[in-house]
């Protein structure tokens, strides 16, 4: 489902990447905390390269477009029950 005002071309030309994405819902899901910032999930999955900094920025985007984790004010992330059933292994969400 589609949010009104979200185009359907993928910012600039970045592709979905469905390892990363699995990855953010993984180290949400693995928290002990019900939110991380997203700098903290920039800083967990980028391993210290900066230059992937963009792309996880984006596929926490593209998650929220999706509605796998929510993004509230201040960068704080979450994520959904849909997320949750996403990372189940009889989920064929990511195919």
């Amino acid at each position: 489902m589609r949010r009104k005002g979200r185009s359907k071309k993928l910012e600039g030309k970045m592709k979905r990447d469905d390892t990363l994405a699995k990855a953010i819902l993984k180290a949400l899901e693995d928290s002990d905390r019900e939110y991380l910032t997203a700098n903290k999930l920039r800083d967990t999955l980028s391993g210290g390269d900066e230059t992937k900094h963009d792309a996880i920025t984006h596929h926490v985007r593209i998650l929220d477009d999706r509605g796998l984790v929510e993004v509230f004010d201040h960068g704080k992330v979450r994520l959904t029950w849909d997320g949750h059933d996403a990372l189940e292994p009889k989920s064929t969400f990511f195919g």
